[in-house]
């Protein structure tokens, strides 16, 4: 988790994940290995099961004022591991 300052506009936070063995929940709607951004709904797709590295993203948009925002590298799951790469990690302002 890192905790960043925005402008008003549109971003995307992107990066890379690998995972092993990652089971989903019993419970909720969110599963997997997922980059999130703290108090917006948006988040990148969740990585279940066994996978290679793949680069996830997640768009969202700040209004009106700056705002500090937490960026989050998650694992939600009963089981399994993930791995972000982070030097992968990316916070591009969209136009």
């Amino acid at each position: 988790t890192t905790t960043v300052r925005l402008n008003p506009g549109n971003y995307r936070f992107a990066g890379r994940i690998c995972t092993s063995g990652v089971k989903p929940l019993e419970f909720g709607t969110h599963h997997g290995a997922a980059l999130r951004v703290l108090g917006k709904t948006e988040r990148s797709p969740g990585i279940v099961g066994d996978g290679k590295w793949r680069e996830v993203f997640v768009d969202f948009r700040v209004a009106d004022i700056p705002t500090d925002l937490s960026l989050l590298c998650e694992l939600r799951g009963r089981a399994g591991q993930a791995w972000f790469d982070v030097g992968s990690l990316q916070l591009v302002r969209l136009e």
